[in-house]
């Protein structure tokens, strides 16, 4: 009796794997294309500006909180702004691996910088810091499309200790409509990216952030 359930939880070990990696095989098929032509478009855009909405579902509360303000990129500065300016104000600026956050209202601004090689925020594939095409696409659990016209891929970089993340795009331009992923606390992000245009450079002030005399720096490991 012991063999003969040793044999059957094999044999369903055995299924299941099978299973598993054909999904793999077929969101690797699917996604390949796509990730390559997300890849391809933001490779030829130099500075973008957009509308985002960005919501936030807690993890411990399950209230989601919607926030909306300007996105900004610039693959020459190595730069990403997002300006947050409903219901409150913020900023978020990455530029080559340092972070600055800045809550007017707090009166701080948080400032650190990512470790060499880690690309922890997953839409740095905007700045090209990292490849979709590179990453391991995985069969879609949870998350839908949005609608028709959209493709959303389930990633997840080679690089071990990487969350997953979900990113959506055009399927005609491979434009990104959204990105999906958690955040350290493991609350739900999804940021939704909206009238798209190329611009030619930066708005006077982008890279940097203004602040007034008194506000805190607190300078984060």
């Amino acid at each position: 009796m012991p063999t003969a359930l040793l044999s059957n939880g094999d044999a369903l070990y055995r299924i299941v794997t099978m299973l598993f990696v054909t999904g793999l095989l077929i969101a690797a098929a699917v996604a390949a294309p796509f990730a390559a032509r997300i890849d391809s478009y933001y490779a030829g855009v130099n500075v973008l500006q957009a509308d985002f909405e960005q919501l936030t579902r807690s993890a411990a509360t399950r209230v989601t909180k919607s926030e909306r303000g300007v996105f900004m990129m610039s693959r020459q500065d190595d730069l990403l702004r997002f300006e947050y300016r409903e219901p409150e104000r913020k900023i978020f600026l990455y530029r080559s691996g340092a972070v600055d956050f800045y809550v007017p209202e707090d009166r701080q601004l948080i400032r650190y910088r990512l470790e060499e090689g880690a690309d922890i925020l997953p839409f740095l594939f905007l700045l090209g810091r990292r490849r979709l095409a590179d990453c391991i696409s995985l069969p879609l659990v949870d998350e839908k499309p949005a609608g028709p016209g959209v493709v959303l891929l389930r990633l997840q970089p080679v690089r071990g200790g990487d969350e997953e993340f979900y990113v959506e795009a055009d399927t005609g331009t491979g434009s990104v409509t959204r990105i999906i992923f958690l955040d350290e606390l493991r609350n739900r992000v999804e940021i939704r990216l909206s009238h798209q245009k190329r611009a030619v450079g930066l708005p006077p002030g982008a890279a940097r952030i203004e602040t007034p005399a008194g506000v805190e720096i607190i300078e984060r490991d």
